[in-house]
């Protein structure tokens, strides 16, 4: 496919970005299939939801006798061989090398994203490492097809076209590690190939792969780096009024700005407007043309955080901000990402509390600063919530009771780009006879006791904005199909109704059961669990992060001592000890009801021992107590069983967290009965 001299295609782009749509829902069971094509030989093929031609390069790669396990840096090609390689592509790597480096500087500052030029046989030619996925990759190793297995600049080689690959489709595990790799050939004037430009994304936690519009204006970019080292290829001069940073860089943010309806502003590295779209116009009642030459402190204040971040050409996550529009304050929340060293794309969301309807507080109150905790556990949760805000995708959210998953659901709306109202349904509590009637509301004098004017039911009410089902588990399961098909139809129809009503909203979901487990058991419905599943998010408990404790004793304390207009009271060491021991089964809603006992107890302005409730003061060993010791099997099945659980039921991390290979976990998993869904 000659490409020389093309323009962007964005078709082609919708394409590609399509793929995240359909298989990234579905990557643990395009993980299984592959499993099982490779431990029992069931033909891929005929599995739907395996895209064919990476089933037929699954079947090339066994073939070739590779496996799974394979180290990319054991791959280096001979000292001749390299020779040639860099006979043959030198002028590809002379120009890419230039070209990408520069362009793609700010990789380098991103921990989760990497970017690679093969030569057209599948050789690392330039590795532009931004993670510590690839920081072993290095030039000179032969990572085709042949020697590796599938993987996105494999089959881009393969079919010369533009290939995405989300993460179980890569045949080898180390590639496995990235959520996604997408790859554009690049061509010389005479149509021949000249080699691969790959751009990948780290599992989890990555922001282009939570936003949508993100990753579209990213693959963008990468096309437009292709045109031009193929431009350099043959010769041709870039405009001389434009440099080609800034033409890009535009390019890019006027393909994010085309793909989305939130508040962008591409400013300088001194914070100076370059570029604003709609959203921000309406945010700031502002043109460009009124802000072109003015500095963006003018409407946030010398606020610190987004000063360092333009100097530092770091990435932020969300952080609270409050703007002045007209001298009006608007409170908002803010992210900063550097696209090089002279450029930023900021992003506005505007904090709105929901509006009352029905007589209900449909409201979130909270943001990611009320989320109280410095441990290493809850940063990366908060982190990752945060970059999930940044997308339309449902949310599943797993953690034990009391450790927080309303907090987080509240926090991740108000982060989000929505507008619209915050809407809770406990599952847990629901009356079995009410159930639809809360989901779907109803006309009026439908049935005996109903409102006369008729009542919105939940779904209804959501529209524009977040619907978070709590306890997500105990939904009854003759409601589970019915509640799927208003999500996949997007419209709901009251009881005693004749017509649809459509509404559009993003599902959180929250649960401290196994359903997987549930699901295996027949007690939930595995196509309604991936509807809701598309991002998961594990809340860690309170013994996961017992940094955290004392941080959080500290501000109950002084929330409460607020609250009840109270003096802070000290508090003894040996109460310190006592509730850093403490297992928490009742994780943080148990501390603050802890903390709640200690100062009612609490005399002379300090918190004693026997202040704190007596479960805490008798978890010390009792050597009369009853001691029952678990055979191996027994201790094994739960470690496996805890392990699923954190990791979401994904094979290949439980693996990994348990220090074994993926083929003996799969026996094990038999074995006691643990399902893999």
């Amino acid at each position: 496919m000659n490409s020389v001299g093309r323009t962007i295609d964005e078709n082609q782009i919708e394409t590609l970005t399509s793929v995240l749509d359909s298989m990234y829902p579905v990557r643990e069971k395009i993980a299984r299939t592959l499993d099982r094509f490779l431990a029992y030989n069931e033909d891929p093929r005929e599995c739907n939801f395996v895209r064919e031609e990476i089933a037929e390069s699954w079947i090339r790669s066994r073939s070739y006798g590779i496996t799974q396990d394979i180290d990319l840096s054991s791959k280096r090609v001979k000292p001749s061989t390299w020779k040639r390689v860099l006979k043959n592509s030198g002028t590809l790597l002379s120009v890419a090398k230039e070209i990408l480096l520069k362009d793609l500087s700010f990789v380098t500052r991103h921990s989760d994203f990497s970017a690679f030029l093969f030569d057209d046989k599948g050789i690392t030619l330039l590795p532009v490492n931004g993670g510590k996925t690839f920081s072993s990759v290095v030039p000179g190793l032969d990572v085709s097809e042949e020697s590796i297995g599938t993987s996105s600049h494999s089959l881009c080689i393969y079919h010369d076209t533009p290939t995405f690959l989300v993460a179980p489709e890569n045949f080898n595990w180390t590639i496995q590690d990235v959520s996604a790799s997408v790859s554009v050939p690049i061509h010389y004037e005479n149509g021949t190939l000249a080699g691969v430009l790959t751009f990948t994304y780290n599992r989890d936690n990555d922001l282009y792969l939570t936003s949508r519009e993100m990753l579209s204006g990213m693959i963008a970019f990468q096309f437009s780096l292709v045109q031009k080292i193929e431009n350099s290829l043959k010769g041709l001069e870039d405009n001389p009024k434009t440099s080609p940073s800034q033409t890009q860089n535009y390019l890019l943010f006027e393909i994010i700005r085309s793909l989305t309806d939130a508040c962008l502003v591409a400013v300088n590295r001194k914070g100076e407007f370059l570029h604003i779209n709609i959203g921000a116009e309406k945010l700031l009642q502002a043109t460009i043309k009124q802000l072109k030459g003015t500095n963006i402190i003018a409407v946030t204040g010398n606020e610190l955080r987004l000063i360092d971040a333009l100097k530092s050409n770091k990435s932020t996550p969300d952080f609270p901000i409050q703007l002045f529009s007209n001298g009006n304050p608007i409170d908002c929340v803010m992210r900063v990402v550097p696209v090089n060293d002279n450029e930023a794309i900021i992003r506005f969301k505007q904090l709105k509390s929901s509006k009352p309807n029905n007589s209900e507080n449909l409201s979130a109150i909270y943001t990611f600063s009320d989320i109280a905790g410095e441990s290493p556990e809850l940063a990366r949760t908060k982190q990752l919530a945060q970059k999930f805000a940044s997308t339309s995708r449902n949310i599943i959210l797993f953690g034990r009771s009391g450790t927080g998953k309303e907090l987080f659901a509240q926090a991740i709306h108000n982060a989000s780009r929505s507008q619209g109202p915050f809407i809770s349904i406990n599952c847990a509590s629901l009356p079995r006879g009410l159930v639809e009637s809360e989901f779907f509301g109803y006309e009026g004098g439908s049935f005996t006791g109903a409102d006369r004017k008729g009542r919105a039911g939940k779904l209804e009410l959501a529209d524009g904005g977040t619907l978070f089902l709590d306890e997500i588990g105990d939904m009854p399961l003759g409601f589970q199909p019915i509640l799927l098909r208003a999500l996949e139809n997007k419209q709901v129809m009251r009881i005693g109704g004749n017509q649809y009503v459509p509404t559009n909203f993003r599902v959180i979901a929250a649960t401290n059961k196994d359903i997987p487990d549930l699901i295996s058991r027949n007690l939930f419905r595995e196509d309604l669990y991936y509807r809701l599943s598309s991002l998961k998010l594990l809340i860690p408990s309170l013994k996961e992060r017992r940094n955290d404790i004392l941080v959080l004793a500290h501000y109950f304390i002084h929330k409460q001592c607020q609250e009840y207009n109270l003096p802070i009271p000290t508090i003894e060491p040996d109460v310190e000890k006592a509730l850093i021991s403490y297992e928490w089964p009742g994780n943080i809603r148990e501390l603050h009801n802890c903390i709640g006992t200690a100062l009612t107890l609490a005399e002379d302005g300090v918190i004693k021992v026997e202040d704190l409730p007596p479960e805490i003061l008798s978890q010390s060993y009792d050597v009369n107590e009853t001691f029952e010791p678990k055979t191996l099997d027994e201790m094994e099945e739960t470690a496996i069983r805890d392990v699923m659980f954190r990791t979401g039921h994904n094979v290949s991390k439980a693996a990994r967290f348990l220090g074994i290979n993926r083929t003996t976990l799969y026996q094990k998993l038999k074995k006691y009965h643990i399902s893999t869904i």
